[in-house]
């Protein structure tokens, strides 16, 4: 009998311990949420030069490319950065009251990987047929590395 009382007081404080972990209401400042979105942002840019230094590396013979070749360039280097970037901003939470706000600005950047994979080709040409509409709601926030792609 006595287990069965240790056991059954160590579940009761472990729901306990659950429950009052859940009803946090701890929330992210915005100014925390900048920096922590900018340094996200920035390592994200660094990754995608990187990528893409390694790729025009493996690529240099290429005189022409093909609109094959562009569709490699977004998969190769912006894909899985941009994807990466999101889920770690994603991550932070967004300030109280803000949710919205940074859920359209994820959502924008989001659909700048469908935009970037439907039309590769603009990638080379500028960011802002691509990028335009997420660094614009970023900017806005009060991003900057975020809001500069």
């Amino acid at each position: 009998m006595g287990k069965q009382l240790i056991v059954l007081v160590a579940a009761g404080l472990a729901a306990t311990l659950v429950v009052a972990g859940c009803g946090s209401s701890d929330s992210i400042s915005k100014a925390e949420f900048i920096k922590k979105a900018d340094a996200v942002c920035k390592k994200g840019e660094e990754e995608v030069q990187k990528d893409f230094g390694a790729f025009a590396k493996t690529h240099e013979n290429v005189k022409k490319p093909t609109e094959a070749d562009y569709a490699e360039l977004v998969d190769a280097v912006l894909v899985e950065n941009v994807e990466d970037e999101v889920d770690a901003i994603r991550a932070l939470g967004a300030p109280e009251g803000d949710e919205k706000e940074v859920e359209a600005m994820l959502k924008a950047r989001e659909d700048s990987i469908k935009k970037a994979q439907d039309n590769p080709k603009a990638v080379i040409k500028g960011n802002e047929d691509i990028f335009g509409e997420a660094s614009k709601l970023a900017k806005a926030y009060g991003l900057k590395e975020c809001g500069s792609r």
